[in-house]
């Protein structure tokens, strides 16, 4: 993995704004508003974007959640603050066991198809039935999650969950049914054209460099960076070497009210590898 010692990477903030980068030498931004994300000294790249395998790109990498997305946004750095995502409230009931989301109206999937409570159930029971695809220390349901409607889900526990609300609606990142249910290793599969509902999709592969580009039914507008790209760099004089042709213009920090926050599947967050 590319993160070392003393090195916070800190970016892709999708509240209200969208891309953020943060921390100086972590994220990069040109003039024409690309985002190189460095850091990747001695990395080997893997065409593989399956979000439940530890080894995959997206994983290794921390970019999961520029394609998934989770149910609500946990502020890390600041006590008891959320923000609704895919979900835009939820609700406890008896006595813990019992969770209620009500989902986000109007949310596509980045190939067009809209996202609906199914495809929340199917996540969630997912989770319960093939345990290697739980990376994200979700507690198992005891029975599986049934759905209300479109924009209504409710997830079934064995006991009170009510600590575990972090893991459950902020870590789990939420897959389409219709492309995974044909997937017959969900852990394992090679995974080179993702779908999510996040605000990029991947543009090209290459052992060298990833690039994404916005996702153009992303339900929370289009994000401030035009393209976001992922090199590989050989070792760390390579990397010197880009920085010093002026090629990568270092950011002066993010906006705000975007510092200090940072979403699940930040680059370098402490959880990812999740």
């Amino acid at each position: 993995m590319f993160r070392k010692s003393g090195v916070a990477l800190t970016a892709l903030s999708c509240l209200a704004l969208g891309i953020a980068a943060v921390t100086t030498g972590a994220a990069s931004a040109s003039t024409s508003s690309v985002l190189t994300l460095e850091g990747n000294t001695g990395v080997t790249f893997t065409d593989n974007f399956n979000p439940f395998d530890s080894s995959s790109f997206a994983t290794q990498l921390s970019v999961r959640s520029l394609v998934n997305e989770p149910l609500m946004e946990f502020d890390t750095l600041k006590a008891n603050t959320q923000y609704p995502w895919l979900a835009t409230s939820y609700a406890w009931s008896n006595g813990g066991k019992t969770l209620t989301f009500h989902l986000r109206k109007g949310v596509k999937w980045s190939d067009g198809k809209p996202f609906t409570s199914k495809d929340v159930a199917f996540t969630f029971d997912l989770l319960k039935r093939v345990p290697a695809t739980n990376v994200y220390g979700a507690p198992t349901m005891s029975s599986n999650a049934t759905t209300k409607g479109k924009y209504t889900v409710i997830l079934h526990y064995g006991a009170p969950e009510y600590l575990n609300i972090t893991s459950i609606a902020g870590s789990v990142l939420i897959v389409p049914q219709h492309v995974w249910a044909k997937v017959a290793s969900p852990a394992t599969a090679v995974i080179t054209k993702p779908v999510g509902t996040g605000p990029y999709l991947l543009n090209s592969y290459s052992s060298t460099i990833v690039k994404y580009k916005p996702n153009p039914h992303y339900w929370n507008g289009k994000p401030v960076a035009s393209a976001i790209n992922v090199p590989s760099y050989s070792n760390r004089d390579a990397r010197v070497q880009r920085d010093g042709d002026g090629t990568v213009e270092r950011p002066r920090g993010a906006p705000s009210h975007q510092r200090g926050h940072r979403p699940h599947g930040a680059i370098g967050e402490g959880r990812d590898g999740l």
